[in-house]
């Protein structure tokens, strides 16, 4: 079995059906989950409300490039300052990893955020 948290080196150490390699793993594997717990809803809030920012974009469509980077902006914030990821792909890739490619999406998010705004701008001042 890897370490649950950088899923590099052969676990020695077991805890809760969980694999790690020293104690300094086990300890920041556990302050993950205490701020998982902790921020859950603060996470959930901040990736799913943006999305109404849609609905003042259609109503408003010559302005929607704005709508849309503020949704991708939030949204990817959400993902830098709480990088959650499933069980699932901690599992795959550990606890480290996970966080980096879920921070690497949020600023992936910011990213798209930004191109769609200056095309869309773009394609409303061409008309």
């Amino acid at each position: 079995m890897k370490c649950t948290y950088c899923n590099t080196k052969p676990a020695r150490i077991m805890h809760k059906d969980r694999h790690f390699c020293t104690e300094a793993c086990r300890l920041k594997t556990i302050r993950y989950q205490e701020c998982l717990e902790r921020n859950t809803k603060r996470y959930l809030t901040c990736v799913f409300v943006p999305l109404l920012l849609l609905i003042p974009g259609f109503i408003f469509i010559d302005h929607m490039f704005i709508f849309m980077f503020l949704m991708l902006f939030i949204m990817g914030i959400a993902l830098i300052v709480y990088p959650f990821t499933t069980t699932q792909t901690i599992d795959m890739m550990g606890v480290r990893k996970s966080m980096r490619l879920a921070k690497l999406c949020g600023y992936g998010m910011i990213l798209m955020g930004a191109i769609f705004s200056v095309i869309l701008h773009y394609l409303t001042w061409v008309r």
